[in-house]
């Protein structure tokens, strides 16, 4: 699969468009369709998706829907600009589109300028390509518990820190990529050291909390406990910070990127009278884990 982050034009090609945040369920249904219907008709299939402007917080940056994508079948990957889709038919024309598939629009905050369901990108394109005679192709809604998959459904199971839900709804694991940074050592000094992970600034962080969780280095995988948050325990920074404690590892993995898999909420983030204290409710933490 190619990734691009500006438009190339390819002649009739089978295109989507949309922002496909946390590409849950539903997107993959249209990833799916959109590749279906391209190799139909002898198309490559090309997926545009919009980045939001600076400021916006993501479930899935760029880099992570590439890596969520790049088995799919997809032949290419545009991350452009959110302010591309202001002219939906010459965004059909500048991609050379000539088969379009389409979601249904459901209200999203991802999909529709102000929340107004009239100025849907999913529905602007639709109109634009019968404009210019190109057809379109729908794919499935997918439903979770009778009801269809959307971002709001995202949002009230991420922001309650449910992501056994989140992985149901998703078909995996609430996924953040990051570099190893080096932090204070604190934990070092109690036989516990943690990866401390550099996000995008604009990666959307699970509610503070301690977390069950998986971390894919170099193709392995192990199991960690993570916090996500500040550490009244040690210092008073109020900055928020992604810190895992590998469990049974012990490389030296700083400057590595590695994916972090949030699995399931443990316990919220509390203060505890020094390191001892500390180390003592992590042991707790570790079984509380492994469980999971």
């Amino acid at each position: 699969m190619k990734h691009l982050y500006q438009i190339e034009k390819t002649d009739n090609a089978c295109a989507a468009f949309g922002r496909f945040d946390g590409l849950h369920k539903g997107h993959q249904s249209l990833v799916q369709t959109l590749v279906r219907e391209a190799k139909k008709r002898g198309l490559p299939s090309v997926l545009v998706s919009f980045v939001p402007p600076e400021g916006t917080f993501v479930y899935t940056t760029e880099e992570e829907k590439a890596l969520l994508l790049k088995n799919c079948g997809l032949d290419v990957l545009i991350s452009c600009s959110e302010k591309e889709k202001s002219d939906p038919a010459a965004l059909i024309k500048k991609t050379g589109a000539s088969c379009i598939v389409c979601g249904e629009c459901r209200g999203n905050k991802d999909d529709c300028a102000e929340g107004a369901p009239a100025q849907c990108a999913q529905r602007a394109i639709r109109n634009a390509a019968r404009m210019l005679g190109i057809p379109i192709v729908m794919c499935e809604e997918v439903f979770e518990n009778g009801k269809v998959i959307s971002m709001p459904m995202l949002d009230a199971v991420f922001n309650r820190s449910d992501f056994d839900a989140f992985s149901r709804l998703c078909g995996r694991p609430y996924m953040m990529i990051g570099e190893v940074l080096h932090g204070k050592g604190l934990g070092r000094t109690v036989g516990m050291p943690t990866a401390n992970l550099g996000l995008a600034p604009n990666k959307k962080k699970p509610p503070e909390g301690v977390y069950a969780t998986l971390t894919r280095i170099d193709g392995e995988v192990f199991k960690g406990l993570t916090n996500i948050g500040r550490r009244p325990s040690v210092d008073n920074d109020t900055k928020i910070s992604t810190e895992t404690l590998l469990l049974d590892f012990s490389r030296d993995i700083y400057g590595k990127k590695i994916e972090l898999y949030v699995c399931a909420f443990i316990r919220n983030v509390a203060k505890f009278a020094g390191l001892v204290e500390v180390q003592k409710q992590v042991q707790k933490d570790i079984v509380a884990a492994r469980t999971v």
